[in-house]
């Protein structure tokens, strides 16, 4: 994910970066919540063969796309930390 652009029109660095850290936190604490619900064979068995791998394949998309998005969020932070940063370093 492309960060946003921090400029005087925008919204402050401070929010932006606020926003991005409750992201990654609330997408953190689903990634936990799913990988505590992974799927359990003796669950899936009486269905029949195949449905615990299929079972397994969708959580694992699931899982998978928290964690891109968690990381997306980070992603973002970092481009708007780097901003400030860089405009503390022309400022000094």
């Amino acid at each position: 994910m492309k960060g946003p652009l921090v400029h005087l029109n925008g919204t402050g660095a401070g929010d932006l970066m606020a926003q991005q850290r409750a992201l990654y936190e609330a997408v953190t604490a689903a990634v936990d919540v799913a990988l505590a619900a992974s799927p359990n064979a003796r669950d899936y068995y009486p269905l029949g063969d195949g449905a615990f791998e299929a079972a397994r394949a969708a959580h694992s998309t699931i899982v998978n796309t928290l964690v891109a998005i968690r990381e997306g969020a980070l992603l973002a932070y970092e481009a708007i930390q780097d901003q400030v940063d860089q405009r503390k370093a022309v400022r000094s």
